[in-house]
């Protein structure tokens, strides 16, 4: 059964944000799935398909992305409120 209502692109509480992935973060989200392909692989069977060329996940977000309203497929991000990447713009935005 589909949710009754999708959450916001973000949702933030005092200790957690839960935003969607934007285009600019491509290149931290194959940076971690990258560097976690050991761990990945034991429990998640898409990631023996996996390094990817940057190229790839910036579509495959892209193209999960791409309606703003069917947020059911977006790629998400669940970080601790005061996480910051450094230089990236990811994890909690200002505001």
């Amino acid at each position: 059964m589909p949710p009754t209502r999708i959450p916001d692109a973000l949702v933030r509480t005092e200790r957690l944000v839960l935003r969607c992935w934007e285009a600019a973060d491509a290149p931290l989200l194959k940076d971690a799935i990258d560097t976690s392909l050991e761990h990945l692989r034991v429990w998640m069977p898409w990631a023996w398909q996996e390094p990817s060329e940057l190229a790839v996940v910036v579509d495959r977000r892209d193209s999960r992305n791409a309606d703003g309203t069917a947020r059911d497929t977006m790629v998400w991000e669940l970080t601790a409120a005061e996480y910051r990447a450094p230089g990236t713009g990811a994890g909690a935005p200002e505001g």
